[in-house]
């Protein structure tokens, strides 16, 4: 029977190679939570700032809704700055989803219906939507701007 030796210098090797992977992806995650705090304190200041939004007119292409959110793209956008598509897409989130339903939303929500609708056109990261933070059609609001920021805000 052979005996083998315990090999101290190959366990230590092991025990460093496991202690620096650990160290890393506990560094990693550190690193992408911070980043993602850091990202969602600038949204929450820049939308907490009123004078970022600004009110538009555009027609209805498109919309999706679901449980949390109601996804509209819309075209023909008037005096939209960061418009370079034919088209952009916003979103109603939150508890706004809940108002605008209550108020109907899905009875307007047509093809090639024209809407006015405050956001905020600054865009935090590749595919970012804007919020909908107050909506008009056909002369009904649907969400008050001061109650659509509140409760924007509420989400980041």
């Amino acid at each position: 029977m052979v005996k083998r030796r315990f090999n101290h210098k190959k366990a230590y090797m092991i025990y460093i190679a496991l202690l620096l992977s650990t160290i890393l992806c506990f560094s990693s995650c550190v690193s992408l939570i911070s980043s993602e705090i850091i990202t969602n304190n600038k949204r929450h200041d820049y939308y907490s700032d009123k004078s970022n939004y600004i009110t538009l007119t555009a027609t209805i292409l498109k919309w999706d809704i679901t449980g949390t959110r109601i996804t509209i793209r819309v075209s023909n956008i008037l005096e939209y700055p960061s418009s370079q598509d034919e088209w952009e897409v916003f979103e109603i989130v939150g508890d706004n989803v809940d108002i605008v339903m209550k108020k109907g939303i899905e009875s307007f929500l047509k093809e090639g219906k024209e809407i006015q609708f405050v956001t905020a056109p600054e865009d935090f990261w590749d595919s970012y939507t804007q919020p909908i933070v107050a909506l008009t059609i056909d002369g009904v609001v649907l969400l008050e701007q001061e109650i659509g920021i509140e409760n924007y805000l509420k989400t980041i």
